[in-house]
Parts: structure tokens; sequence; C-alpha cells
């Protein structure tokens, strides 16, 4: 679950700009009938070639310049009050109204840089070409919240966030002076990670009748991401000694248990082996100084590819008391179950996935199959990147319908 790169022809330091009003006057507009918290950090203006260049490696011109603001905003993790940062943009030329907002949950990404207010998005690509407005959460710990814990798989908490994002977002809109038309609507965007935190944002959204209205979510479009966490750990269970494609994502997705399921009990010296602890990995995680392809590097310098290099002996044991506290917590993750979509989906996947088992779009399929209003696109061939790539190119060329 990398940085998905198109195939299309600092830090906290960073002066509080100020520009944030100290009075206001109380809100009365219907959509932000609760006014958010949140602190204007710094705005800047991404021209279209420098979009491409940090979401592709290409600055082509395509798109139209947008500007960035990048904020702080008040969200929970779990059981505290949290800071995290976040982008909202808009096209440089504004228009009189919007109609669209573009909610974008993005991929996995272990370097606190690789978010949207240190660097362009695909979705920043697609409302640009749309005239549309953009939002983005970093995540927590990456962005402005570095030291925090980051949550890694945690796609309920990570879901959370980002409607919280929203919401200051949104009163950050109205405090600029950016209208939004009557009929304004919300599409909901992610790939990979991105992908399974959409679809978690979807169900907390449809959960909440004031979301709802506040949101007026017309469509989900994900791919590629891990929506049943117990398929996606069963599968690689199974073959504890196979060496894995991306073992990345199977780390972090154990590291997510560890540091941020309230309930569990367990330390990273109980799940993980003594070569793992011993090779400073986990450290260099931690520091979030290093992208995924480094890590993934490190793992494969020293030997931990496969589940069985990473693991303890206890947590790859079914029946030991530690494997059954770890499916437990990822249990409260299948994004699957107890939950009838009744806002339009489209979820995509390749077979041919080794990041992310296709067994999770199968899971999907299985639970909605009867579901009008779930559209299932599966891919015979294609990697999880290229498959990525298609995915956002099927988005920005208007390949899927939108309604």
């Amino acid at each position: 679950m990398k940085r998905i790169k198109l195939i299309l022809p600092v830090i906290i330091a960073l002066a509080l700009s100020g520009c944030v009003k100290d009075n206001y006057d109380e809100p009365n507009d219907e959509r932000t009938s609760k006014r958010e918290w949140y602190e204007l950090v710094k705005t800047d203006t991404l021209t279209n070639r420098q979009i491409n260049q940090d979401v592709q490696g290409n600055p082509m011109p395509i798109g139209n310049t947008i500007v960035r603001n990048s904020f702080l905003y008040h969200s929970s993790n779990g059981s505290d009050t949290v800071t995290l940062s976040g982008a909202v943009c808009w096209p440089l030329e504004k228009s009189d109204s919007y109609s669209e907002i573009w909610l974008e949950n993005h991929y996995l990404t272990v370097r606190w840089d690789e978010c949207p207010t240190q660097l362009a998005q695909g979705g920043m690509i697609v409302a640009s070409m749309r005239k549309a407005i953009y939002i983005g959460p970093d995540y927590q710990g990456l962005g402005l919240s570095r030291d925090l814990n980051q949550p890694y798989l945690n796609t309920i908490l990570l879901a959370d966030q980002s409607i919280d994002c929203y919401k200051a977002a949104m009163t950050l809109l109205k405090d600029y002076g950016i209208d939004l038309a009557d009929d304004y609507c919300t599409y909901n965007l992610g790939y990979s990670l991105g992908g399974a935190v959409s679809v978690a944002v979807a169900r907390q959204i449809e959960s909440d009748p004031e979301l709802m209205e506040f949101t007026h979510l017309k469509k989900t479009l994900c791919g590629g991401g891990p929506y049943d966490q117990v398929a996606y750990f069963n599968h690689f269970l199974e073959t504890p000694d196979r060496e894995l494609t991306y073992p990345i994502a199977f780390l972090c997705a154990v590291k997510s248990i560890v540091s941020s399921s309230q309930s569990f009990e367990y330390d990273y010296e109980d799940c993980f082996s003594k070569k793992l602890l011993d090779s400073g990995i986990i450290e260099a995680l931690d520091s979030k100084n290093y992208d995924a392809d480094e890590i993934n590097k490190m793992l494969s310098d020293d030997n931990c590819t496969s589940i069985a290099d990473i693991l303890s002996a206890d947590a790859i044991d079914m029946n030991s008391q530690l494997s059954k506290a770890i499916f437990k917590a990822i249990g409260k993750l299948d994004l699957t179950a107890d939950w009838t979509p009744r806002i339009p989906i489209l979820v995509r996947h390749s077979k041919a996935d080794a990041y992310v088992p296709f067994i999770c779009m199968e899971s999907v399929m299985a639970n909605w199959a009867d579901n009008p209003n779930v559209t299932f696109e599966v891919i015979e061939t294609g990697t999880h990147i290229d498959d990525g790539n298609k995915f956002y190119i099927n988005v920005l060329f208007n390949r899927y319908p939108l309604d």
C-alpha cells in the first residue's frame, strides 16, 4: 500500500499565520450548525505542473492551479482529544459557488511528509480538473501531528478523524468566503488503505442523519482496500513462511493494533519476533523519516520478509491467547458486516493484487452481492500499484458515473 504514482502522458515549526479570526458571529448556516475549531497554518499555491510532479513525477499541465490551506483541527484518538492536520483546496480562480466537494483518504504512508499538507495527492488533480473543493486529512501521526502515534490500518479511527477534518474544513471555507451551492454534494475517494477508510467514512456518515444532511454524500469511489482485516490476516497466516511482496503493510497492520486499539493489552515484545525487534526497524518506522520502499528494503536486508520472520511464535499460534486478542481487535475493523450501504459505492480490486489480497474484495462481494447501491469492478490482472494508477485515471477522466 505504497504511494500511488499516476502514469498519465515544515512541519509545525512553520510560523502559525494568525490568519484565523479571533471573534466570530455565531454561524447560522445549516452546514455549520456546530462550529468546528481549526487554526490555519499555511496557505500556498500549487500549479497544475507542481501537482502532477508530486503525484506522478511528471510535470504535465493537467488540471488547474489551486490554493492549498493547511490547518490544524481537533479530533480524537479513541479516548483523548488530539490536534491533527489536514488540507482544504479550491481553484485559484474562484467561482461564485461550488457544487462539488472531494474528500480524499490517502494511501498507506509511513514518512511524515507524504500527506496532503506536504505533498500533492491524486485527488487534488481530480478536484482541480473539476474545479471543485478538495479536503484531505493527513492522518494521525503525519503532517503537523508527526509526534503522535500512527494508527496505520485502524480504518475506523482514521474515518472518524477524516470526518472531523471535513467538519473543520467546512468551517474554514465559510470563514474565508468560499460559497457552496445549496445543492452541493460530496464525493468520497480513496485507494488502498484510503479505499478502506473511504468505506468506513461512508458507513459512519450513513449511520448519522446529521452527517448525511451535512455532507450531502453522493458517492464513494474506492479500490484495493483491506475492507475485511480478518480475511486479510487469515490469508497471510495460512502460509507464514511465504515471502511477502509488501511486508511493511502487514507490519503496520499489527503495529496499528498495538498502538491504537484501546483494549489491547499486549506490547510489541509480545507480538513481534526477536529478530525484528533487534533489527531497529520498529524504531526506524516510528521515526517517520523513511518511506515505505526504504522500510521494505530494511526488512529485506534483515531477512524479515515473511510472517514467520515478523511475528512472534505466540502471535502466529492461532490457539494462543495473544492470537485470539489480535483477531478480536481486527474483528472490530470489518467494514463489510452489520451495514447495508444506501448511498452508491463503487469498489474496484485486482485479482492479481499481492499487497491487499483479493479475498478482501470477495468478502465485500459476499456481503453486498444483492445490494443495488454497490458496483463491483473486478480486474483480472494488474498489480496493486498498476490498478491504483488505472483507478485514478478512470476517476480523473469521468469513466465512472458519479451518481
